[in-house]
């Protein structure tokens, strides 16, 4: 009987030999190039820096952003670009979306005035 070489792997009853780096097993048992295609804006794919894989490379969703929007992808990690809502903007003490009301505009203000002195 024939041997099957396990996910990952390629060749035949032996040697198998895993897929390189960059690479994953097809339904065929043969080591192809991992999809390197962008997934659109708010989501990023996972990069293929393993040897021996058996899937390509997925898409995943870039992690929310309370108040925000992106506007990019993330390429190969989880980094996609983003923007504050409509009426919102970025508090950049903690890089949340605040929406804008003349109180917290006030209070940052007055912050900053008072780190002068």
């Amino acid at each position: 009987t024939a041997c099957t070489c396990q996910p990952g792997f390629a060749g035949g009853s032996p040697p198998c030999t895993a897929c390189d780096v960059g690479k994953y097993q097809n339904e065929s048992g043969v080591c192809v190039p991992c999809n390197t295609t962008m997934c659109g804006t708010g989501k990023y794919r996972e990069s293929c820096e393993t040897v021996a894989r058996s899937l390509d490379a997925t898409c995943y969703n870039c992690s929310a952003v309370k108040n925000a929007f992106f506007t990019s992808d993330g390429g190969f990690s989880d980094k996609c670009s983003w923007e504050s809502a409509k009426d919102h903007q970025q508090d950049c003490r903690t890089n949340a979306c605040e929406i804008c009301t003349a109180d917290k505009l006030y209070q940052g203000k007055r912050e900053a005035d008072k780190s002068t002195f």
